[in-house]
């Protein structure tokens, strides 16, 4: 207790040297404590919109998703809509719905927004629950016709604050009318927004192939019942689609399949936020032992005279261990409240949803703490080791 008190009373004595001294700490917990919290909140939000789609919602995929990236995924398709027709049948599937990613841009008066084109069934506004801010969805009736529901996002992009319904944009040259817009807060809000549902224009899918037979499909949304637990129907879809296809040509993801992708990639990110503490908090760490040597240095006399009274060399050695540690206990401390301030601010007026989570803060503070016993390791055997007779002497 005495030496953890002198300890105390010493970093505040030289509260100076002490912010200085623990200035790389805080710059490590800094750095480490914002890139770890908008990772949780990039991966958080993604999870939510796969969530959205409902557990009950399966995806057809134009290649084997496996470990390695498949470029076959954005590229050529070999789904076709006699495919989802016959997943329909198979006992379980609710409905399904086909997807062809349509290229080109939206335009609305020279104004191009940065929105991703869909041509889709009208199955999929029955598969996926959306808000209608302004008319409606997509419906058989609309095949033939040339028509768009675009996002809240998307439609954000090409009329800002003016309403949507009614007005005519060009589609790669053709002139589409809007006759709905989808809203939901959550997406908008999102980091994740410019690939959020809010940030696509659906247009009929009949339409599309009508005009250009040759187009692909490059997706096949599937729902089944919610009360059939998802895996155990895939063999059977997989064998449905097997029938006119290669098994190297398919892929039918499940919720926890698409969170895998993400995951996959968040997991590496952490290796690297791993990586980058270690290095900030060792820089830190040289910078504590480097001023712990040079302060056992102007503290010699100090030293000699505990000793003239009696402290043994380990009282010597907890003390300024201790002190060590105070100094990364501190800079963590700061750290971390200013990070906390910063992701405030992000969350209030960027798109960033910054989580900074109970493992984060004190692993921060676990691993500061470590960097300070390690690092003042040295400095306190040095101080302990010191000699009473020759330290007293630089009282003369």
């Amino acid at each position: 207790m005495f030496e953890l008190v002198e300890a105390f009373v010493t970093l505040r004595e030289n509260w100076k040297r002490t912010l200085l001294t623990a200035s790389g700490v805080m710059a490590a917990t800094i750095a480490v404590v914002l890139l770890a919290s908008i990772a949780i909140g990039v991966r958080k939000d993604f999870t939510e919109q796969v969530q959205d789609l409902g557990v009950n919602t399966l995806i057809t995929i134009p290649g084997k998703l496996g470990d390695s990236f498949n470029f076959n995924l954005g590229g050529a398709s070999y789904l076709k809509l006699e495919d989802a027709d016959r997943l329909k049948r198979v006992p379980g599937v609710l409905r399904t719905s086909c997807w062809t990613f349509v290229g080109g841009g939206a335009t609305y008066k020279g104004k191009q927004a940065a929105s991703f084109l869909v041509a889709t069934t009208p199955e999929w506004f029955e598969i996926k629950s959306f808000d209608i801010e302004e008319g409606r969805l997509l419906s058989a009736i609309d095949n033939e016709k040339k028509v768009c529901v675009i996002g809240s996002i998307a439609k954000e992009g090409l009329f800002g604050k003016e309403i949507g319904l009614g007005k005519k944009i060009t589609i790669n040259g053709e002139f589409y009318e809007v006759v709905g817009v989808t809203k939901d807060q959550k997406q908008e809000d999102s980091l994740m927004a410019i690939g959020s549902f809010q940030n696509l224009i659906y247009i009929p899918y009949a339409g599309l192939h009508a005009k250009e037979p040759e187009s692909q499909t490059d997706r096949i949304v599937i729902q089944i019942d919610p009360k059939i637990e998802p895996i155990s129907l895939l063999k059977t879809l997989k064998k449905t689609l097997g029938q006119r296809l290669n098994e190297n040509q398919f892929d039918i993801l499940t919720q926890q399949d698409l969170l895998k992708v993400v995951y996959k990639f968040t997991n590496i990110l952490q290796w690297l936020l791993i990586g980058l503490t270690g290095i900030a908090l060792f820089v830190g760490g040289i910078g504590i032992m480097n001023v712990m040597l040079l302060s056992v240095g102007e503290r010699t006399s100090e030293i000699g005279i505990r000793k003239a009274m009696g402290a043994p060399n380990r009282s010597i050695f907890r003390q300024f261990l201790i002190e060590s540690i105070g100094i990364a206990f501190f800079g963590s401390l700061v750290g971390l409240t200013f990070s906390a301030f910063v992701c405030l601010l992000l969350a209030r007026f960027s798109p960033i949803n910054p989580i900074i989570t109970q493992l984060t803060v004190w692993g921060t503070i676990a691993s500061s703490m470590f960097t300070g016993m390690i690092f003042g390791i040295i400095p306190s055997m040095k101080a302990a080791r010191k000699d009473p007779v020759k330290a007293i002497q630089n009282l003369n």
